[in-house]
């Protein structure tokens, strides 16, 4: 139970550098776009096409990317040690983390999950924990029944030649003391073992129910956004770029179109992260890749 919890630990952190990573070569494009805007717009500045308070707003936009840019740098730091941590390491010595976070997961019926839930570490466990608080009642009934003890010795009169043989028999009689708060004890533990099996088995089950769901949410977003959202957001925002350039918009409207654009980008990003933490989260619930 507890090397499934690691690998799935491990697993989110790196899911959490890659997309980090994926925001910084983001929040990269995006700067070099709004640089892009702000040379274009100090050019039409001077040449008294549109107000100085354009320029403003273009330096505005940039600032604020560029502050995005050195707070993601902190946050990435940050997610590479915890990391690192999670193979014994203080701080991380690697560069960046290599993988494919845009291969989608497949995901599974709930039935199919469900059929695997009881291969769950986290309700396999139980079974074992019951038969060992049966085993213990089994020892509590035992200990009830006395023993019967037996000895047997040699013997020699001091004041004869006479010797002979002694031989003894022991049986304690448990008027009082038939080991009921041992037994009553063990039944107890038995009792609350099952009930915490129980408690168990409808939580793990719920969680894969919740998990699933998590799942085929972030599935449709991460489509719709990427098929639908995403193309019509770019071609509004390439649109009203060549409509600024000549003087069909102004620069607002393009900075409205670059903001929608880069905001589905974004929520792009954060719903394949969610994918892969929910696929996460039922490989640690089923115990199953």
């Amino acid at each position: 139970t507890r090397r499934v919890a690691v690998l799935a630990d491990t697993t989110k952190a790196f899911l959490v550098v890659l997309g980090l990573q994926e925001r910084k070569a983001l929040l990269g494009e995006l700067e070099g776009l709004a640089s892009e805007m702000l040379r274009s717009v100090a050019s039409t500045v001077r040449a008294g096409a549109v107000s100085p308070v354009e320029e403003d707003r273009a330096h505005v936009n940039l600032d604020r990317v560029l502050l995005e840019v050195a707070q993601l740098d902190d946050e990435l730091e940050a997610a590479r040690a915890l990391l690192a941590a999670t193979w014994g390491e203080s701080r991380a010595e690697f560069d960046a983390a290599t993988g494919d976070l845009w291969a989608l997961p497949r995901i599974p019926a709930l039935a199919e999950l469900e059929a695997v839930a009881d291969e769950s570490p986290e309700l396999a466990r139980w079974n074992a924990e019951i038969a060992q608080r049966e085993a213990a009642l089994s020892v509590e009934r035992a200990a009830r029944i006395p023993n019967v003890e037996l000895s047997i010795a040699g013997r020699h009169h001091p004041l004869g030649d006479a010797a002979g043989v002694v031989a003894g028999i022991a049986v304690p009689v448990p008027l009082f003391d038939r080991n009921q708060g041992g037994i009553l004890a063990a039944r107890h533990d038995l009792a609350r073992a099952r009930s915490e099996q129980r408690l168990r088995d409808v939580s793990v089950r719920s969680a894969i129910v919740a998990s699933h769901q998590a799942l085929e949410i972030a599935q449709r977003t991460v489509v719709t956004l990427r098929d639908q959202i995403i193309p019509r957001a770019d071609r509004v925002f390439a649109q009203t770029r060549r409509g600024y350039a000549t003087g069909l918009f102004r620069y607002v409207e393009v900075l409205d179109a670059q903001r929608t654009l880069f905001a589905a980008r974004r929520e792009l990003l954060d719903a394949i992260v969610a994918l892969h933490f929910a696929a996460t989260d039922l490989e640690r619930l089923t115990g199953t890749p």
